[in-house]
Formats: structure tokens, sequence, C-alpha cells
């Protein structure tokens, strides 16, 4: 179950709308109440920030924003009644629920949050996963899009191989699907533990061209992506406006779909979660809210063996 929604925890955002409270009667779930009055003055409300790890905050506000379409009796009907899957990817399971206790709205449920998230949220924490050469530079221009003239460049001055090899393997990539994105995620637990090759080697793409590298000259060449940089998460607080309407749309049937599983199931939503958000824009370093290190990376190209790192700050940590 949800738990008070403005208990403390650490962090980069603020608390939720306060306690939940139930109606009398009812069992303990967090639907099962009169609508927040916040809903019929949303110039009154409290802008908050979204931060996957604290349904207990997020929760509450998320069933406050559909109570009047996912009502107590639609709930009732789920828990009589529950779907063989709560899906995020297709809202009809809960469609249909609310076409029978005559509170559909169009176009349909995930929908109907998405266009109202924006007007309690204004941000979502999101990690991104990179081991940069210099993160005080990062942290002072922002998360930059791939730049094919740039990622020659530090190819060709990491990789001590001939050019022409390292220039072929370039070639061999389809770097312009890559071509002006950022990617981060909505959780860094899932980050680390299943995606660490992105700490412990670097983008993608740079694998990549290690890769193609490796094959064509039979040389290591990731170990030259190990020996630069550190392993480093960039914490962001993005806008939902900076967001593509998609992932918007994402967030809100993910957020709804997992508040629902868990009131009819009885067990908080999952704390870790396999989400990504993509930018086709820069992110402004303004954006940035912190970074650190980890020091112990599941290695995913070694059967997630841990990584261990021996210098786990740099000069940003100090200043």
């Amino acid at each position: 179950m949800f738990e008070q929604a403005g208990e403390n925890r650490s962090g980069p955002t603020e608390g939720g709308i306060g306690a939940v409270t139930k109606a009398s009667g009812n069992s303990d779930s967090p639907f099962l109440r009169p609508p927040h009055p916040s809903l019929t003055l949303p110039a009154q409300r409290d802008m908050h920030v979204f931060e996957w790890t604290r349904s207990s905050a997020w929760g509450p506000i998320v069933v406050d924003l559909m109570s009047d379409i996912v009502t107590d009796q639609v709930v009732t009907s789920l828990r009589k009644r529950p779907p063989k899957y709560f899906v995020s990817d297709e809202s009809s399971w809960l469609d249909e629920a609310t076409l029978k206790a005559g509170s559909f709205q169009e176009p349909d449920c995930f929908s109907v949050l998405a266009q109202r998230l924006p007007s309690v949220f204004k941000a979502v924490v999101a990690y991104h996963a990179c081991r940069p050469g210099a993160p005080h530079i990062v942290a002072a221009e922002g998360l930059r899009v791939l730049d094919p003239r740039r990622l020659q460049e530090d190819a060709l001055a990491l990789f001590d191989a001939p050019e022409e090899s390292i220039l072929a393997s370039i070639e061999e990539l389809d770097v312009a699907t890559r071509e002006g994105v950022v990617h981060l995620a909505l959780d860094d637990v899932f980050l680390i533990q299943r995606c660490g090759h992105y700490l412990i080697y670097g983008s993608e793409t740079m694998q990549g061209i290690a890769a193609n590298l490796q094959r064509r000259t039979g040389r290591d060449a990731f170990g030259a992506l190990r020996s630069r940089g550190i392993p480093t998460i960039f914490v962001c607080e993005l806008p939902l406006q900076l967001l593509d309407p998609g992932d918007v749309l994402a967030l809100a049937a993910t957020s709804l779909t997992k508040a629902l599983e868990s009131t009819i199931a009885g067990h908080p939503p999952p704390s870790s979660i396999d989400f990504t958000l993509t930018l086709k824009k820069a992110v402004p370093p303004h954006y940035i809210v912190r970074h650190y290190h980890p020091d112990v990376i599941p290695n995913p190209h070694e059967g997630y063996r841990p990584c261990r790192i021996a210098s786990a700050s740099c000069s940003l940590c100090s200043a």
C-alpha cells in the first residue's frame, strides 16, 4: 500500500500532498476515498517532482488526478474481476471498467492522465549513465547529443590503432539513428544493475566502434574505453514540457497501472523499473542537480560479474 505521501526521504525532490484520507468502512486502499479538493482547483495545486522510487509520494497524487474516472466503483470492479495482467502498453482493461461504471472519458484513461500530469508535476527525476573523462565539463555544459564530428575526433584520440581502421570502424556503425538524442532512465538502480556497460565502457556508440575495431585488428579495444574517465551517474530534474509526448504518455500509463496493481494486489509498486526517456535535444546544465560515482558495477559483458572501481570520486565531488 502507499504510505503517507509526505514521508521524508533523502533526494532532490520534495514530498507529496500529505497523508492519504480513507473513506470510512472501506479497505486501506488509497483509491477508496473522497476525491481530493484540488481536483476542482487546479490552479491551487502544489507542484511536485516525480521520482519513481518515491511511490508513497506520487501514488496518491496520481490517484487524486484520476479519482473522477477511476472511481471507487471501478476499483471495486477490478478487485472482483482483476485483469489477467496489469499492462501499461494498452488500456482496454481499465477503459472497459470505467465504461461499465459510466466514468470513462475520451480518448482513454492513460491519455487523460498524461494530459493532467503537468498540472501537478513540474519535473521528473531521470538518470544518465556515462564514463566521462571530465565530469565537471559535463556538469558545466550539460548532456550533449551525439555529434559525428566530435565522435570521430574522440575515437581517433582514444584508440591506439591505424587511423584508417578507426574510420572504417566508425563507418560500419549506423550513426544516423543515434544522432540528436539523449537517453535517460527513470531508475538508477536498474541502470547500474542491468546496464552497467554504459558506466564501465561509456556510450553505446563508442562501444560499437571498439567492437568493430577489435574485430578488424584482433587487438583489445575495450581496454581503452576503461582506461579513461570515471563511471558517473548524472541526476537530472527534467521539466515535463521537455519530454517527448510519447514518454509522458508512457509515464502516465506506467504510474497508473502500477498504482492500481499495487492497490488490487496489496503490495507497493516495484522499486526498480526498466523505463527509458529519450530526449531529442541536449539536456542543459541547469537541469543536472547532482552526480555520483558507483563503486561496484555488474558488467553485462562478463556475465554481470562485479566490476570494482578503484577511484570513485572526481574534482566535481569536492567542488
